[in-house]
């Protein structure tokens, strides 16, 4: 009944505390999706636990075929341990091939996650027992419904995958979507089935399911019942312990054994996504601080006009912990209120919150939805608003003067009041400062970033990436595939040139090659010294518009009987010759393309890894003499490059219609993808400083609304007296401006104490940038008295003969 009375004061409480909640609560989904809730689609979620080798030193290990069969038989505490890595294969169709992503698992995979077939069956322990014996696949859901049309005769159908005929037994719930985060699984298919799954890997030989210093899977345990984490660890770290006993000169040099509850992110992904996620849900809790202050602030309000009510309330003889109890009951309805719209607006951000991600996050992988956790979090924050926002206006009313209340003398209880309206405005605005610098500083950020010069052209360029080692081709055939491709592809209508190159530009890629210089050292810890490179064709410079300032590019003469050439980037040639013309001059490299080489060409400086890298010392090879399987065809359009995706599709497919694309992206779009973390943060850091902004000038305004409303009747007589419209302005203004210099005078110190926080997201800009300072401290001062201007205005307003006849 008391809110009827004041509804409109009651649903401006409401709203506010829905914006700093919803902010809040979408927070905390991501947070929770990512990395709280347990696996989807398996049984049992908390009894899972991820094992990993701890490194000497710091770090993780994957752990070998041979230990993780001792492990899983040795244990005493796990119900089951299975094994598993992730794969990338492709499937050939009938339409055209596809790049899936799946796992090679062992035959206990499903048993041990609790994960039955939705259709057919999983994995028997005799199909995971010999090498190559079972070309078996359990296929997703989304894959059966996508690629198959949700074909209920799928079992016992034969599929494609890396040429190689594999028959579908099964197909997985709907709701499970693997064991990583993040990412959604196609299909999988038996750990013995690893030279089908991935031929011809260089970092896995042929016996890799045989050689115990291989380090390559990934162990998820069941726990018994009983059993707690760190007897489980004990327990493996002393089977490790025997390891090392029985094979000293082999694998087992890790430290020890790391487990952890499994939610699908490896520990140093774990504690990386915590930690940036951790300071989101910061940013986020600023803005519900601003939120309560402005609800506080319109408590006060509404206290102040029921102080004779309560002061009737304590003549009558009530408590006061009895006027508190009623107070905080009226602001728990507001609370409970502000968490229902809270979850709307949660509801209707989650897209926007899942696009934001979509780059690092494979879409439809996350579940947003609702679970206890996120309802427990949403009352618990509830509650503490109630305090934050509730407490101050209870204690305050709940304390009146009785006589000076009851004899309706009102000056002491309004100045008491606006002091303490003061202080809620001025933290308001220092906490929108901090937020409003943070947004600053990611701006200014982003137009460094997007300034750079990356070394080439990036309009018009279509990139698709292509891999042959899945298909099991050789060498030869190989470079005869790419041979056939550069010619199709440059003769298709509507490409201007097309080239090949092995690394991506700004693909967030290290490539490092051994090379030996004369007159150059070793590195520091005795090691050769190492740059990167890339391996292109003929003509990729020109295609690039990356020109060369001396030598010559590539030609078909650089064949593989040819003696080896190279060319270097400027970066390259200031670090080993300085001063000299490098063009002629010889070195060696090292590793699988160990030759001598020359010198032919000296390009200009390109950006290799990302934007905000210094140019890195790069060497470019040519294809035709340092074969490699994984190329990313380049193509310069003279048309809208995705438009181009079909035609170059045939093109391949008439060469070999088993071979899919493995992206497709324009170059503007991977420069882009580049920039995608200092993107997110200053989209999230900007939305939440524009909404603290909106809710301090709201605040600033709310309060000097009801000071004017107040102090009618004094303003009344100081007009009467011959005060002009000027002086009144003036005198509301002082008072507002006095709120504004305070806050920005507490906000600037804070702002220079947390934005250190932020200096890894930060490109060519200082963390205490004196500019960003400036104009955040400039705008939020304009902003907030053009909130003061409002209510100073109505002030000028004031009649004073209905100010005085209204008293």
């Amino acid at each position: 009944r008391v809110i009827r009375k004041k509804p409109g004061l009651v649903l401006a409480a409401v709203l506010c505390l829905a914006l700093g909640l919803g902010a809040n609560i979408t927070i905390f989904s991501l947070f929770n999706a990512v990395l709280l809730k347990p696996l989807s689609g398996v049984a049992e979620p908390y009894q899972l636990a991820v094992m990993l080798g701890a490194r000497e030193g710091g770090g993780f290990d994957l752990i070998s075929y041979p230990d993780y069969i001792d492990y899983r038989d040795r244990n005493r505490v796990f119900s089951g341990l299975l094994a598993y890595r992730s794969v990338s294969m492709n499937l050939s169709s009938s339409d055209y091939p596809e790049r899936l992503y799946g796992a090679m698992v062992s035959g206990n995979y499903f048993s041990v996650l609790g994960v039955e077939a939705a259709l057919g069956r999983t994995f028997r322990p005799e199909e995971d027992m010999f090498p190559g014996t079972h070309p078996v696949a359990v296929i997703s859901h989304r894959l059966w419904q996508r690629k198959f049309n949700a074909d209920p005769e799928i079992c016992g159908r034969t599929i494609s995958l890396n040429s190689h005929r594999f028959t579908v037994i099964g197909v997985a719930p709907a709701d499970f979507k693997g064991t990583e985060t993040g990412e959604l699984f196609d299909l999988w298919v038996p750990l013995m089935m690893h030279a089908q799954a991935r031929p011809q890997q260089d970092e896995a030989p042929a016996d890799m399911l045989g050689l115990r210093d291989k380090d390559w899977l990934i162990l998820i345990g069941r726990i018994k019942q009983g059993v707690v984490f760190a007897q489980a660890e004990a327990e493996m770290e002393l089977i490790t312990s025997q390891l090392k006993q029985t094979y000293p000169k082999e694998s087992v040099k890790r430290a020890g054994i790391k487990l952890s509850p499994h939610v699908g992110l490896g520990p140093v992904d774990y504690i990386e996504a915590g930690r940036f996620l951790l300071m989101v849900m910061a940013l986020a809790g600023l803005v519900l601080l601003i939120a309560c202050a402005n609800v506080a602030n319109l408590l006060l309000v509404r206290a102040a006009a029921r102080r004779k009510e309560v002061a009737v309330r304590l003549a009558l003889g009530a408590t006061r912990l009895r006027i508190i109890r009623q107070f905080l009951t009226e602001s728990l309805l507001i609370a409970m209120l502000g968490t229902a719209l809270g979850f709307l607006i949660m509801y209707s951000a989650s897209d926007w919150l899942a696009s934001l991600f979509a780059q690092a996050l494979t879409p439809g992988s996350l579940d947003f939805s609702l679970d206890h956790r996120a309802v427990l979090f949403a009352v618990t924050l509830s509650l503490v608003t109630v305090l934050l926002f509730g407490l101050a206006p209870a204690l305050q009313a709940s304390n009146p003067d009785l006589v000076p209340e009851l004899k309706e003398s009102l000056a002491f209880a309004g100045r008491r009041r606006r002091r303490l309206s003061s202080l809620f405005v001025v933290a308001q605005i220092a906490i929108s400062l901090v937020l409003l610098v943070g947004a600053g500083l990611m701006v200014r950020t982003l137009q460094k970033v997007y300034s750079v010069e990356p070394g080439f052209v990036t309009e018009n360029m279509l990139t698709l990436s292509l891999d042959l080692k899945l298909l099991g081709r050789t060498e030869e055939q190989g470079r005869q595939f790419y041979k056939d491709l550069m010619e199709r592809t440059s003769a298709t209508p509507g490409v201007k040139a097309a080239g090949l190159a092995s690394i991506l530009p700004l693909g967030w890629a290290s490539n490092p090659h051994e090379v030996f210089i004369d007159g150059q050292g070793l590195q520091s810890d005795g090691r050769p010294l190492t740059v990167d490179y890339n391996v292109v064709t003929p003509g990729y410079f020109q295609l690039m518009g990356t020109p060369l300032v001396a030598g010559r590019d590539f030609a078909v003469i650089d064949g593989a009987e040819a003696a080896g050439v190279v060319i270097i980037n400027e970066a390259m040639a200031r670090r080993f010759w300085p001063e000299q013309n490098p063009v002629g001059k010889s070195f060696e490299i090292g590793g699988r393309f160990r030759r001598a080489v020359e010198i032919i060409g000296l390009a200009n400086n390109s950006k290799f890894s990302n934007l905000q890298e210094e140019f890195r010392p790069i060497i470019y090879l040519p294809l035709m003499q340092n074969y490699e399987s994984y190329m990313t065809l380049h193509l310069r359009t003279a048309v809208e490059p995705m438009s181009m995706v079909a035609a170059v599709r045939r093109e391949v497919q008439q060469i070999d219609p088993n071979l899919p694309f493995i992206e497709i992206k324009t170059l503007e779009q991977r420069m882009d993808e580049s920039v995608w973390p200092q993107r997110t943060m200053s989209t999230l850091i900007i939305s939440f400083g524009l909404l603290a902004l909106f809710l301090a000038a709201l605040g600033l305004y709310g309060v000097l609304s009801y000071t004017v409303a107040e102090r009618t009747h004094e303003i009344g007589i100081r007009r009467a007296l011959g005060a002009q419209a000027g002086d009144v302005l003036r005198l509301v203004m002082k008072e507002g401006l006095r709120l504004v210099l305070a806050g920005c005078a507490i906000g600037i110190p804070v702002a220079f104490a947390l934005t250190r926080l932020m200096a890894n997201f930060l490109y060519g800009v200082s963390a205490r940038d004196p500019l960003t300072f400036t104009l955040i401290t400039v705008l939020l001062s304009i902003i907030a008295l053009t909130a003061c201007y409002i209510p100073a205005r109505r002030a000028m307003k004031v009649d004073p003969m209905v100010a005085l006849r209204h008293e």
